[in-house]
């Protein structure tokens, strides 16, 4: 029995160490993304001064 809840713990760590680093990755890239080139972008809530550069806008303006 202790055998199998240390496999389990360890499962389940391994399994939050891996979501964390997912998460890690998403928060240093930005999370934004073109799905069509300069037309389309996904992301959560992109604001002006983020969408400019894939834009192409030189200047961005605030709302």
């Amino acid at each position: 029995m202790n055998r199998f809840l240390k496999a389990i713990a360890g499962s389940a760590c391994t399994t939050a160490l891996v979501f964390g680093g997912y998460l890690g990755v998403l928060q240093l890239t930005g999370n934004f993304h073109e799905v069509l080139p300069a037309e389309l972008y996904r992301s959560a809530q992109p604001s002006a001064v983020d969408v400019a550069p894939m834009h192409g806008d030189t200047e961005s303006k605030q709302s």
